[in-house]
């Protein structure tokens, strides 16, 4: 590793490949051999640039090779309790060379960033989508290797907003898997759990509820209740519930959601906090004022004592709890909770959010509207309310979908707590009547 951190550029590795190579050999016993330097340098300096979006593809990647190594354990372990040598020997021999392959195909992925071959600023998913044909061409007769892999392409595309890229590789992951290691296998579940997720974000509940039914059982039965996997797949059936309006039957999934992130985390972890969050506002959208506003302090309190009063999550929880003293009748409480909040700070964290969504996933995708109605709050906090208006407007756009209907709600409830805020300040120019008329047409309670 001190060559590739060698000063002299003459003294350095080449490229990835030449690292990787090196790293093989090293592994194997093998002598180290040097290569004269080519790319490894700008291919540094372009990860520099992409910190965040290449550092996530090689995390992502590395879980593979993590996931790998703690399959290979149990495999040669069982191999062992089943027949000492033969068998553990030949499991070895196989794992070691899956390494090897998945190793080499992480290597290619790597190097495909490197300028001189894509460009100084190649798109990340054009790397994704290189490295997804790579997948099924090394591994088309390592179906188990090669379900892992694509597994994580297919959550790579699904953070990255390409669902119906994402789709593919979620359900050969979990096709394959189910044939081959069996429904109740950790690795199926997991695989049953993302393609549910994918379903549930793109808004097509009908596909993601079974999956988010089943691998919620499934954890139950093979992981336990007390378990992280089993409270991902509690919120992910949640979630699914809280956006088709199915609130009664999402409670009792994001009360146990909320209690055992307490167990399993701690009071103050920010999951606990988020958990609690959404249990708020589940409330809240059922008429339990009095529970809702009993969380919401309580997460409020939680994250200025965490995260600090600047931090997007803690700007969250005063705007959240603001609008329900205004729903409550709490006038004043609400008035003080704005002027408390730090509008400026507030404006510069949303604005920054929204442009990363609105340069990385499709135009009109419902994150962005959720960040532009994060930005319009944060305007109207400061007073600029014109500046609020549009964005609010724009943001209904990105939640036309039935599959986003409590976002719309939340975006109407925000428009018409706007209009009345913005008439208080300068009355007789009609915008009471605006919040009027849109408390009507879609029955906000006032």
């Amino acid at each position: 590793m001190l060559k590739a951190l060698e000063k002299d550029p003459e003294r350095r590795y080449a490229s990835v490949h030449a690292l990787a190579e090196d790293t093989r050999r090293f592994l194997n016993n093998e002598p180290i051999a040097a290569r004269p330097p080519s790319a490894l340098y700008q291919l540094r300096k372009f990860a520099q640039r992409n910190r965040a979006l290449v550092g996530g593809l090689v995390a992502a990647f590395a879980s593979v090779l993590i996931g790998l190594s703690v399959a290979t354990y149990g495999l040669v372990t069982a191999s062992t309790e089943r027949d000492p040598k033969a068998k553990a020997l030949s499991a070895e021999i196989l794992a070691r060379g899956e390494a090897e392959a998945i190793s080499d195909f992480l290597s290619n992925m790597l190097a495909s960033a490197d300028p001189n071959r894509r460009g100084r600023d190649a798109p990340v998913i054009d790397l994704l989508d290189a490295a997804a044909g790579s997948a099924h061409e090394n591994f088309a007769g390592r179906p188990l290797v090669q379900a892992r892999l694509r597994h994580v392409i297919g959550a790579t595309y699904q953070r990255l907003g390409a669902y119906d890229q994402a789709e593919p590789h979620l359900r050969f992951a979990l096709d394959t898997r189910t044939v081959r290691l069996g429904e109740q296998h950790p690795d199926t579940i997991d695989s049953m759990h993302e393609l549910g997720a994918l379903y549930n974000e793109w808004g097509r509940f009908a596909d993601a509820e079974p999956l988010d039914r089943r691998a919620l059982e499934l954890n139950r039965l093979v992981r336990g209740n007390e378990h992280e996997r089993t409270l991902n797949s509690l919120h992910e059936l949640g979630l699914l519930y809280s956006r088709q309006g199915r609130y009664h039957d999402a409670l009792p999934l994001q009360e146990e959601a909320h209690q055992l992130c307490r167990r399993l985390l701690g009071e103050l972890h920010p999951t606990t906090l988020s958990a609690a969050g959404n249990l708020g506002l589940l409330y809240k959208r059922l008429g339990r004022y009095d529970d809702a506003l009993a969380m919401y302090q309580g997460t409020l309190a939680a994250r200025r004592e965490v995260l600090g009063p600047e931090h997007p999550d803690t700007l969250v929880s005063m705007n959240n709890l603001a609008h329900l003293y205004r729903t409550l009748g709490r006038l004043q409480d609400s008035a003080d909770l704005h002027a408390e909040t730090l509008a400026p700070a507030a404006a510069e964290h949303f604005r920054a959010a929204l442009a990363i969504n609105e340069a990385k996933l499709p135009a009109g995708h419902w994150r962005t509207g959720q960040s532009r109605v994060g930005l319009a709050r944060a305007f109207a906090m400061a007073g600029s309310y014109a500046e609020a208006e549009p964005l609010l407007l724009s943001a209904l756009d990105c939640f036309n979908d039935a599959a986003r209907a409590s976002d719309r709600a939340e975006a109407i409830e925000r428009l018409v707590s706007l209009y009345e805020a913005w008439d208080v300040a300068d009355p007789g120019n009609g915008f009471d009547q605006k919040a009027a008329e849109w408390r009507e047409l879609h029955a906000v309670a006032p």
